[in-house]
């Protein structure tokens, strides 16, 4: 694992040291935000701040871009980051009043998958997730918490997740930028 997590350059950080994108204007209100991936391994945390707006309503991110999202530091989190790198990996995201819907495609936006990922919201910072197939059958569920908020703030959902997630996680830092 140590070798593949520099090949794909990948750091360790402690979940207290996560350090996040300013909010972002342009992402709406209602999704704008870090939240936490309540799923267990895997996907750990996700930064739509840092989502490009791409049509009306409409934002994308590559999914292994630098700081968008942390990983488990484990086989399952250096899989998913293999996946999104080699693959190219884009998230599409369309934002209504239930939250984020969400979309996959392969090839930096060149071939959907048959897959989507539609929001229900619970409250201001927890919307119901799931993964569905193009049969329509719902392969997965799950809870994503807004660990901070669309001010900048942290909300009662980063604790819980730093009780649960002691150990460290997985992000790819971006590059320093060079001195002329």
């Amino acid at each position: 694992p140590a070798a593949l997590r520099r090949f794909l350059g990948l750091e360790q950080v402690p979940p207290a040291e996560l350090k996040f994108a300013p909010p972002n204007e342009a992402v709406p209100e209602n999704v704008r935000g870090v939240w936490w991936i309540d799923a267990g391994p895997g996907v750990v945390t996700v930064d739509l701040n840092r989502l490009v707006p791409a049509t009306s309503g409409e934002f994308y991110a590559q999914d292994a871009e630098p700081e968008y999202q942390t990983v488990s530091d484990d086989l399952t989190g250096l899989r998913l980051m293999l996946f999104a790198t080699f693959c190219a990996v884009r998230s599409h995201v369309r934002v209504d009043a239930d939250g984020p819907q969400v979309s996959w495609s392969l090839g930096r936006g060149a071939l959907p998958l048959p897959l989507s990922s539609p929001s229900k919201r619970v409250d201001e910072h927890v919307v119901r997730r799931y993964i569905i197939n193009s049969s329509g059958k719902t392969l997965a569920s799950y809870f994503a918490r807004r660990i901070i908020d669309a001010a900048g703030q942290k909300t009662e959902h980063l604790e819980a997740m730093l009780s649960r997630f002691s150990h460290v996680l997985q992000v790819r830092r971006a590059a320093p930028s060079s001195k002329l």
